[in-house]
């Protein structure tokens, strides 16, 4: 595909990528890791191997929510477990046993603690994202959103699917309206 200035085809801004030398939607970026242009192009995760953006979204989001939870219910249980083993002077059920001592406690809070820091912090800025219609390349670029259009829930909705429901807790792909057809439509 030879090099093309930004030109119009049914509507949609039609660009070739200076790196794969690719069609390249609007809003896309390229990842020198993955070697493509992916659109609404977040980071690249090295959790995950992949690049987050409009086709994934949701399923980083829920796994960044998933883990948080896991690990607040850990930090909560091991909380709790010396807690009540204080109250109880170490004694009978609270006998750490061979291979277990206060160092795995230890440990286990710290890294409880710390993943459930930084995944919430990951939620809360990827639902800012969302919030904002904006990715995280378009901020540190400080590129407005070409449209903003719609409410919050509607914003959701383009990223969990539509309509609001249950379906939108569980990693399965998003119901959204079919794409009309495009040069671009499997990109």
């Amino acid at each position: 595909i030879p090099k093309s200035q930004p030109r119009e085809h049914n509507g949609e801004i039609v660009t070739t990528c200076q790196k794969c030398r690719c069609y390249k939607p609007q809003r896309a970026h390229h990842c020198s890791i993955c070697g493509r242009c992916v659109r609404l192009m977040d980071h690249h995760c090295p959790w995950v191997n992949n690049c987050v953006g409009q086709s994934n979204q949701k399923h980083f989001l829920l796994f960044v929510i998933y883990i948080c939870i896991t690990s607040t219910m850990a930090l909560s249980l091991t909380i709790f477990r010396i807690v009540r083993c204080a109250k109880m002077d170490w004694e009978g059920p609270c006998n750490f046993g061979k291979g277990l001592s206060p160092l795995n406690f230890i440990g286990l809070i710290i890294e409880s603690l710390l993943f459930a820091l930084f995944t919430m912090i990951m939620g809360c800025d990827q639902i800012c994202h969302i919030a904002s219609d904006t990715t995280g390349i378009e901020k540190l670029q400080n590129v407005d959103a070409a449209e903003s259009s719609g409410s919050l829930v509607q914003r959701l909705q383009r990223v969990f699917g539509r309509p609001v429901s249950w379906l939108w807790l569980i990693p399965v792909d998003p119901l959204l309206p079919r794409a009309r057809h495009s040069v671009l439509s499997d990109v």
